[in-house]
């Protein structure tokens, strides 16, 4: 350790790598030790003396303009079935098999507000990404998830720099899971009254924008 032991460089690199890997390690993947100085004691004739550790921490964008301003934003992409020539904005990704898949951009319905809470990305907070947050949001490959997914694939997370030196947007690009509606209605006539009566019934998750799953029921 520093404390108490002589400095060297060895021992300062060793303490900058080991805060660089806890921000890692907690998501915070920006920020780093960007330097060092040595102070001296006060103390006339003594060896001693303190290192100041440098870090860069960056932090989600905010306004002071924009009462709804949310840092996060969401590009939607869907899978283009066969070749369409019609299209634009056409963008090439990987796939998991390593073969190429053509998308273009789409519209979405998951609201970047109501995601930007659930995943504690507050303007002017600590950028931190939550990889066990984020991955609720995706699918799971196996059905491993009795509620659907808002998203079938989160295809990257990105910090986006801004004006400001240290703040940052994020861009998510998904492929969003349309949102199941299902409908379902009888009519019957009625043993006691002898008159006819009818049932419905409407579902339908991701209402919305936030995942939220809405069932009517009328009778």
């Amino acid at each position: 350790g520093l404390i108490g032991g002589t400095l060297t460089p060895e021992k300062l690199e060793h303490a900058s790598s080991v805060i660089n890997r806890w921000y890692l390690r907690n998501g915070f993947a920006l920020n780093c030790v960007i330097g060092a100085t040595l102070v001296p004691s006060e103390v006339e004739g003594s060896d001693d003396g303190a290192v100041v550790l440098k870090v860069r921490e960056v932090k989600l964008a905010k306004s002071s303009t924009k009462p709804n301003y949310t840092p996060l934003k969401l590009t939607f992409i869907d899978k283009v079935q066969g070749d369409d020539s019609s299209l634009e904005d056409l963008i090439s990704i990987q796939e998991e098999d390593g073969s190429e898949a053509v998308y273009s951009r789409s519209q979405g319905r998951t609201s970047p507000n109501k995601l930007a809470r659930m995943l504690r990305m507050d303007p002017g907070s600590p950028l931190q990404l939550n990889p066990s947050l984020i991955s609720e949001l995706a699918a799971f490959p196996r059905g491993t998830r009795k509620q659907s997914a808002l998203f079938s694939r989160i295809h990257a997370v990105r910090p986006v720099p801004t004006s400001k030196t240290d703040e940052v947007e994020v861009e998510m690009v998904v492929s969003e899971n349309k949102p199941y509606t299902a409908l379902e209605y009888g009519i019957t006539k009625s043993l006691y009254t002898n008159e006819w009566e009818g049932e419905l019934n409407a579902k339908n998750t991701n209402a919305f924008g936030g995942g939220e799953v809405v069932t009517v029921n009328i009778c």
